[in-house]
């Protein structure tokens, strides 16, 4: 089994691609961010967990208030809040992913790589971008005729609640939360060599 992903930053029209992957959590150490006490600190990469039982699709969420602004937005305050959440463009972006996600799933089928119960279920970050674009794709799937039709061809069960999940939320980028997109280039370059590497105090 493995996981597709469904992404779009700001564009109105989704790029598509699959991939399949292996996860798991992160050993951290005892000590935690004292910004944000709750989060603890990543010290090494975890060994991969066995292969996936479920397929998965990965939806990137539509373009959030925070994307306008060219800002970092990572804070764990704004869990369940409705700060940041999407545009007019990203609540369309959702609605539009609907079809999108119909169809892979319709071509896991097809091509007989899918043989659980089918039944879809959605799961989010509480974050508000994260969490309206899930909904806004949840109601698109029972508002339109030909993704509503293709729903039932397949034989599809897709719950209409969406779960909350913490371990979901994008990573917290402490002093650097609400400064410019741009000074994401403080974090990436030491991450590539390992979670624990750092070259930017924040």
């Amino acid at each position: 089994m493995g996981w597709r992903s469904l992404g779009f930053v700001q564009a109105p029209r989704c790029n598509l691609n699959r991939f399949t992957t292996t996860c798991a959590r992160a050993e951290t150490k005892a000590c935690v961010n004292p910004l944000e006490p709750t989060i603890p600190i990543v010290k090494s990469m975890p060994p991969p967990l066995p292969a996936l039982n479920n397929y998965y699709y990965l939806l990137r969420h539509g373009q959030s208030t925070a994307n306008v602004e060219g800002i970092i937005s990572s804070s764990r305050s704004l869990s369940g809040s409705t700060k940041h959440g999407l545009t007019l463009l990203g609540v369309q972006q959702g609605k539009d992913s609907a079809s999108s996600l119909i169809d892979l799933i319709e071509q896991d089928i097809k091509y007989g790589e899918l043989t659980s119960t089918k039944s879809v279920y959605f799961y989010s970050s509480p974050f508000a971008r994260a969490k309206e674009t899930a909904y806004a794709c949840l109601q698109a799937i029972g508002a339109k005729n030909e993704v509503i039709d293709k729903v039932h061809e397949l034989g599809l069960d897709v719950k209409t609640d969406v779960a909350l999940e913490e371990g979901l939320m994008e990573r917290y980028f402490g002093r650097l939360d609400g400064k410019e997109l741009a000074t994401y280039a403080y974090v990436w370059p030491g991450k590539s060599y390992g979670p624990e590497m750092k070259i930017f105090k924040y």
